[in-house]
């Protein structure tokens, strides 16, 4: 037997066997579980990423603009740029499907590099 226990905005919340459940949606264990702010634990569809201070993000990026800086072609140089640029953007947005395009161009530009797949595995994207 549920037992309402609060009502928040239209939306029921029970406590069954020790559980919390939300229109009959399950929230499994939480214990030590550790959220960034604005989590969605009860959305459909939602793919959320949290950016923080990421080391391995930041050395990815910076290695990346060296490989850039390294391309001998201006016209490949510029493209290259303006395209580093778009993808920080993306990432600062949180866009992983403008990440997603950028990585693809750059790496038709300067080939597969660590730079380049680090950044991917970091946002779940296959390159």
């Amino acid at each position: 037997m549920k037992n309402k226990i609060n009502e928040i905005r239209g939306t029921n919340v029970f406590i069954i066997n020790g559980g919390l459940h939300m229109n009959d949606r399950s929230i499994g264990d939480i214990v030590n579980a550790k959220f960034g702010d604005n989590a969605n634990l009860q959305g459909d569809d939602v793919k959320q990423i949290n950016i923080e201070s990421n080391h391995e993000l930041d050395n990815a990026l910076n290695n990346l603009i060296d490989e850039i800086n390294e391309i001998k072609r201006d016209e490949d140089k510029d493209n290259a740029n303006m395209h580093y640029e778009m993808l920080s953007k993306a990432i600062q947005d949180n866009k992983p499907s403008r990440i997603k395009t950028c990585l693809d161009t750059l790496k038709g530009i300067i080939g597969v590099t660590s730079s380049i797949m680090t950044i991917a595995s970091e946002f779940g994207i296959s390159i």
